[in-house]
């Protein structure tokens, strides 16, 4: 369940970059495959740097795709009666140079982005050496797993779309109204709506801070870019880590096998929340400021074996079950009953680490392992627990500093 974890986004719903939701599944999954755009692999570079983005590319722990292609909800007049359609488009130069080779222009832009974020050619050429730059139609089929797929969930269950208005209503204004819906009509060439929702009300209520028009096209595009969240997580195998608004309107739906994309992410954040009591998520030290994504790297750097044991969790089990069960699992160890009586077990001359595999090194070191430190002694013999880490690394990391 925790192998793979795909993310589309490396921004949060304001366009803040979110670094923390990065160091997060980074931590808790085998590999993160991040599908991104120029212009978001250029706001990578300049937030990590490029060296941190190559390393954690070449040690298999990150992969990244840009696609070339975006995503739009275009608005058109038919017979006096605006439609609505699902679009992709991608650069193709500029207005007084056009280039025809949909190639060059995705290779162009790619350029332009780095630049614009002052990435040098020689970091473009290294990062081009090892990230693919393709279609998004090469990877999943928009027609039939996206526009199709997205029109046959909104058949299935039209309240989803009135959710979908609901949710940027409150993130954007604050207006929490469960009366509002938003019904969008299939006819052959798009979409039209049926909706109670007063636009141009609430526009003119927005504040500075926002700088944000509600419109059809945004709640459209809004279900459009959740159907291909879910669309790549299944071409890429992997649970499916995105924007917290895009995660409710997942978590809403009634199909079992889409809800299940979410699952692992869930957990990640009841796992952290339960263990890490009055502290921060490793999310949340990260975008506050109070932990830096160069502290994390040496979080990571330690993490090998917790994910490892993650990544072999019984998926039918929830983490916290199986994190409790192997914390708590007795073994021979456990069963001594003090820490002086485990001391005297080695002042014989260390035959007992012979009977756990040590080949004779134990009889050969004999009294002198009478002086080693009684934690050091836990792990030999009970080997590698998931509570090391937590109770290590991990509450040291999320802790305020000074403590």
């Amino acid at each position: 369940m925790f192998d793979a974890a795909l993310i589309r986004r490396i921004d949060d719903e304001s366009g803040k970059i979110d670094l923390g939701r990065l160091a997060d599944t980074l931590l808790f999954f085998r590999k993160t495959q991040l599908t991104l755009n120029a212009g978001s692999l250029g706001q990578l570079v300049t937030a990590i740097g490029p060296e941190t983005v190559l390393e954690l590319i070449d040690c298999g722990t990150l992969g990244i795709t840009i696609f070339h292609q975006y995503t739009a909800v275009q608005r058109s007049i038919e017979n006096n009666l605006p439609l609505y359609s699902f679009v992709l488009f991608q650069f193709s130069g500029h207005k007084d140079k056009l280039i025809k080779s949909p190639k060059k222009a995705a290779h162009v832009h790619f350029e332009e982005c780095m630049r614009r974020e002052g990435i040098s050619r020689r970091d473009q050429n290294r990062l081009l050496d090892r990230i693919p730059l393709t279609s998004l139609n090469r990877r999943v089929d928009i027609r039939e797993d996206v526009y199709n797929a997205c029109e046959a969930a909104i058949t299935k269950s039209p309240q989803i779309c009135d959710y979908a208005a609901r949710i940027q209503i409150e993130d954007k204004f604050g207006i929490a109204d469960n009366r509002t819906y938003f019904r969008p009509i299939k006819l052959d060439r798009g979409f039209v709506f049926d909706t109670n929702i007063d636009f141009s009300r609430l526009n003119q209520n927005q504040t500075d801070r926002t700088k944000w028009t509600l419109t059809e096209e945004n709640i459209l595009a809004y279900l459009f870019e959740t159907q291909l969240d879910l669309a790549l997580a299944a071409s890429y195998q992997s649970g499916l880590v995105t924007v917290d608004g895009h995660a409710r309107l997942i978590e809403a739906r009634t199909d079992h096998l889409v809800r299940n994309a979410m699952r692992s992410s869930r957990e990640v954040e009841s796992f952290q929340e339960f263990l890490l009591p009055n502290l921060k998520s490793v999310r949340e030290a990260i975008n506050s400021g109070e932990r830096s994504f160069a502290d994390f790297l040496k979080v990571l750097g330690q993490a090998e074996k917790f994910k490892a044991w993650i990544s072999n969790a019984n998926p039918d089990q929830n983490l916290i079950s199986e994190y409790t069960q192997a914390v708590t699992k007795s073994d021979f160890f456990d069963r001594v009953p003090s820490k002086a009586a485990r001391f005297s077990l080695f002042a014989g001359g260390g035959a007992l680490l012979d009977a756990f595999g040590a080949g004779g090194v134990g009889t050969a070191v004999g009294l002198g392992l009478s002086a080693i430190d009684m934690f050091i002694l836990d792990k030999l013999l009970r080997g590698w627990k998931p509570s090391h880490f937590v109770e290590g690394q991990l509450k040291s990391f999320v802790s305020p500093k000074g403590r």
